[in-house]
C-alpha cells in the first residue's frame, strides 16, 4: 500500500470517526431536545391550570365585587331610611315638649 492510499485510508477512518462523533452529538442534542420539549409541555398545562384558575378568581372577585356594590346601595337607603325616621322622632318630641308644655300651663291655670 502507498503512503497516498494510506492517507486516504487514514483521512476515510479520520472523517468516519467524525461522522459517528456528529451522529453521537445529534443524537444527544436530539435527546436534550425531547427533554426541554416535554418540559415545556408540562410547563405549558401548568400555565393552562393557572390561567383557569386565575379566570375562577376573576369570576368569584367579580361576584363579590357586585354584592358589595348591592350592600352599600342598600345600606344607602337604609341609612336616608335611618335619616328620615331620626327627623320623624324630633319632630314627634318636639311636639309632645309642645304638649308637655300647654298641659302645664293649663295645669297652673287651674290651680289658680
Amino acid at each position: 500500500m502507498s503512503n497516498r492510499e494510506k492517507t486516504l485510508v487514514q483521512r476515510e477512518e479520520a472523517f468516519a470517526l467524525e461522522v459517528v462523533g456528529f451522529a453521537a452529538q445529534r443524537s444527544d442534542l436530539e435527546t436534550l431536545l425531547a427533554a426541554q420539549r416535554s418540559e415545556l409541555g408540562t410547563h405549558s398545562q401548568g400555565l393552562e391550570i393557572r390561567k383557569q384558575e386565575l379566570d375562577e378568581l376573576s369570576g368569584t372577585l367579580a361576584g363579590w365585587q357586585k354584592q358589595l356594590e348591592e350592600r352599600a346601595n342598600k345600606l344607602a337607603v337604609a341609612e336616608a331610611e335611618l335619616e328620615e325616621d331620626r327627623k320623624s322622632l324630633c319632630k314627634r318630641e318636639s311636639h309632645a315638649t309642645g304638649i308637655e308644655k300647654q298641659l302645664g300651663i293649663q295645669r297652673e291655670s287651674l290651680k289658680k
